[in-house]
C-alpha cells in the first residue's frame, strides 16, 4: 500500500496543487502530534517528526509571507540560520553526551555477577522480563513477562515458555503492582528461587524452579 501510495504521489503531479498538499502535509503531522500527546509524549517517540519540525523552523527564511530579508539583510538571515543549526548541534550533541550512559547501569553488575558466579551448567537459556536488553547482557533469549491474573498462573506461564530465569526490578513492579513483592527476595516465593539481588536500586534475579 505504501508503494502504491507513492506512485499514486508520484504520477498525480504534486506540484500542480502545491499548496492544498502543503496544508494536508501540515494537518497530518499535527495530527501525529495531537495523538502523541493525548497517549504518551515523549521526544523519542516523535522523531519521526522532526522533518516536520525542521520545515517549521526554516520557514522565516524561505516563505515569501514570513521573509526575514524584510528585516534583515539576506547574508546575515542566511548567517542566522547556519549559527542557529550549528548551535542546536552543539546542543544536542552535549545533551547526548551526557546522558548516553545514563541508563540502567546495574545490569552490567548482574551481567558481571553472573558470569563470575554461575557455572556453564546452571547458565539459562530464555529469561523473562519487562525489555530484552536484560536477556542480552546475560546472553539469553527473552520472553516478555506473562500476563497473568494470579501469582500461580504467572508461575505456571512462565514454565510453560520454559523460562529459565526471571528478571525483576523496580520498573518492572511498577508496571506490575500485582507482582511487586518479588521485589522482596527475603520472603518465599513458590516456584522461585533467588539467585542475586541488589539494593540500589532494588531487583532481583530469580531462577524458575521447575518440579
Amino acid at each position: 500500500m505504501v508503494i502504491f501510495g507513492l506512485i499514486l504521489i508520484v504520477t498525480s503531479n504534486p506540484f500542480k496543487n502545491w499548496r492544498e498538499q502543503t496544508i494536508g502535509y501540515y494537518l497530518v503531522n499535527l495530527s501525529f502530534f495531537a495523538l502523541l500527546l493525548v497517549v504518551f509524549y515523549s521526544e523519542r517517540f516523535s522523531l519521526f517528526l522532526i522533518p516536520f519540525y525542521a520545515v517549521v523552523a526554516v520557514q522565516p527564511f524561505f516563505m515569501e509571507k514570513f521573509k526575514l530579508k524584510k528585516f534583515i539583510p539576506v547574508r546575515f538571515s542566511y548567517l542566522l540560520m547556519v549559527g542557529i543549526i550549528a548551535f542546536t548541534f552543539a546542543k544536542s550533541y552535549s545533551f547526548n553526551s551526557r546522558n548516553i550512559n545514563s541508563g540502567p547501569t546495574e545490569l552490567l553488575t548482574l551481567r558481571d555477577w553472573y558470569e563470575e558466579n554461575v557455572s556453564t551448567e546452571e547458565k539459562g537459556k530464555i529469561l523473562a522480563a519487562r525489555k530484552a536488553h536484560v536477556a542480552y547482557y546475560l546472553n539469553m533469549d527473552f520472553k516478555l513477562m506473562p500476563m497473568a491474573d494470579s501469582y500461580d498462573e504467572f508461575i505456571t506461564k512462565l514454565k510453560e515458555s520454559n523460562v529459565d530465569y526471571l528478571y525483576i526490578g523496580t520498573i518492572e513492579a511498577g508496571l506490575r503492582r500485582e507482582f511487586q513483592f518479588l521485589l522482596d527476595p527475603k520472603s518465599s516465593h513458590s516456584g522461585l528461587e533467588v539467585v542475586v539481588y541488589f539494593n540500589d536500586p532494588p531487583s532481583v534475579l530469580y531462577k524458575v524452579i521447575r518440579e
